[in-house]
């Protein structure tokens, strides 16, 4: 499996925490309000509130076992893109945080549950779980934060903004969310700034393979 694919495979499972949240929400809750025993009704509802993450998060994780190992390599193009654990572990996450934030109550007179009437605090509530939704699912599709590397300049791509600056410029990243080596990332910036020569190549089949192998032998 690609880390991209892997990364995409966390879309239905970030749909799964939000909506496992409305079934805790809608049907686990309302049961438990008509159970007799007070200890029964804490035991269920603490282990369907787990299971809500631990379900779609732990599949997913399962699912992609395999890609874990970041690379030390270099496409043609010189980018890279987030990685799949870190992408689709806080996709879920804030998809699951996000339905958790869907205000409920119960219904007067009986012991369904209902969303509570809109007024300003749950109107923000609501509107925060659609934001983290949308968030979680742009997370899982976008791939970023990025990185890309140009003959000109480092530019970095986060969920929302995009920032470019030359070589030897400030640029602040965090490498562990990055689908690559660290080791490998850091020598290779490393690289392009102690030989400003070579970075004519970047972009090309040989510039990647250049920095590989120079890599390679510093690691041996």
């Amino acid at each position: 499996m690609s880390a991209r694919a892997a990364r995409l495979l966390s879309l239905p499972f970030v749909v799964l925490a939000f909506l496992l949240q409305l079934v805790l929400k809608f049907w686990v809750q309302p049961l438990t309000w008509r159970m007799d025993s007070t200890a029964g009704s804490l035991v269920v509802a603490v282990v369907a509130f787990a299971a809500t993450m631990v379900v779609p998060l732990g599949i997913y994780l399962l699912l992609i076992r395999r890609v874990e190992k970041q690379p030390a390599e270099w496409r043609t193009a010189f980018s890279v893109d987030a990685l799949p654990r870190w992408a689709g572990r806080t996709a879920i996450l804030i998809a699951w945080i996000s339905g958790s934030a869907i205000p409920v109550e119960a219904t007067p007179g009986t012991k369904a549950a209902r969303l509570m009437a809109l007024d300003p605090v749950n109107a923000v509530l609501l509107t925060f779980a659609l934001l983290g939704l949308i968030v979680a699912v742009m997370i899982s599709v976008s791939g970023r934060p990025a990185l890309e590397l140009r003959p000109d300049g480092i530019t970095v791509r986060n969920l929302l903004l995009r920032k470019r600056t030359g070589w030897g410029g400030p640029i602040k990243i965090r490498p562990e969310r990055l689908n690559i080596d660290r080791d490998f990332l850091d020598f290779t910036l490393w690289y392009y700034c102690a030989f400003p020569a070579a970075r004519a190549t970047i972009g090309t089949e040989t510039g990647a393979r250049s920095v590989e192998e120079a890599y390679r032998r510093r690691v041996d």
